[in-house]
């Protein structure tokens, strides 16, 4: 059902979410913090007024990795949803997502099922891109006036309350950032420790080892070496280029520019496209096309193109923090 499936995808990008957060909030100048204290704003004032907002960005990189990571995930939605092709009525209902349509489709496809798949992955794509300019425009900074005023005239009974409740406002914020981390901290920890206790007493030196079969000797060392395998290759192949790119936008580009902008738009999109895109842009394009086959170097670019934009976004934002002074 819906409800089951929205918990599921909640707590899987949690981590993502969490983590890229994190990253951004830590890469904040210590001296924004210390300013505002130095001003006489409380901790939270400091937190929440400028540590955070001055993280605006890697903040908003956040959730659309998150969202997109959302949308096309396939796996735990295939596993959970029930796949029935019918129009949801209520939230414990089986249904059927656009990446699982794929899923469903993609193996015994005909040319004609093919070009409606891409047409489904156009729609997953146009969704992301959606998503990203609403959230640019949301978190979008505001120009003040020349003297530093927003401009907007607040009546001053109004800004009184707001003096008044500013200090418990931000005591609530904390407790909502303590009760948020302690979910957080028991969901991830409760699924560890499930699939540990289920799996660990599984896990055989025969299990890793042995001759693939489908037998008693069941063994996943082939999957295991070609996972490896498949992780080195587009490691090797992504972390350079994205780097070299990210280093560029950042360093030897304009600000301001409208063409790096849009560069920096298609980034954050295709970090957010569904994996399921990707898989589809692969077997079309490097199995069928360049008559790679299902193989190990197919597998791998498939898998280099769909990090690459999360690297370049990630090492963009560790230059973004680096103070202009340095330079």
């Amino acid at each position: 059902g819906i409800l089951l499936v929205s918990f599921v995808l909640g707590i899987m990008i949690l981590p993502t979410v969490v983590a890229r957060t994190k990253n951004a909030i830590e890469a904040v100048p210590d001296a924004y913090n210390e300013g505002a204290r130095a001003l006489g704003a409380s901790h939270e004032q400091a937190v929440f007024k400028v540590v955070v907002p001055a993280a605006r960005s890697g903040v908003l990189a956040s959730l659309i990795l998150g969202v997109g990571r959302a949308m096309g995930e396939t796996m735990a939605v295939v596993m959970v949803a029930g796949n029935h092709a019918v129009f949801p009525t209520g939230l414990f209902q089986s249904f059927c997502t656009l990446t699982a349509t794929i899923v469903k489709e993609m193996s015994y496809a005909s040319e004609f099922k093919l070009s409606l798949l891409f047409a489904i992955g156009c729609v997953l794509m146009v969704f992301v891109l959606l998503i990203t300019i609403a959230m640019r425009i949301a978190t979008r900074q505001k120009k003040g006036n020349k003297d530093g005023s927003s401009g907007k005239l607040v009546p001053d009974w109004l800004r009184a309350f707001y003096a008044k409740i500013d200090r418990p406002l931000g005591k609530f914020k904390k407790g909502c950032c303590y009760g948020a981390s302690a979910f957080t901290a028991v969901a991830l920890v409760g699924i560890l420790l499930f699939v540990m206790i289920k799996g660990l007493p599984n896990i055989t030196w025969q299990f890793l080892s042995s001759d693939y079969s489908w037998g008693s000797a069941f063994t996943v060392l082939p999957s295991l070496i070609a996972t490896g395998l498949v992780v080195l290759v587009s490691l090797l192949i992504a972390i350079p280029f994205g780097i070299a790119t990210a280093i560029y936008l950042h360093e030897y580009t304009k600000r301001g520019n409208p063409l790096v902008k849009a560069i920096r738009v298609a980034i954050e999109v295709l970090s957010g496209v569904p994996s399921i895109v990707y898989a589809l842009f692969g077997m079309a394009f490097f199995c069928s096309t360049l008559n790679m086959g299902t193989s190990i170097i197919a597998g791998s670019l498939t898998v280099t193109i769909m990090i690459l934009p999360v690297i370049v976004r990630s090492t963009e934002e560790a230059l973004i923090a680096v103070p202009d002074s340095y330079r």
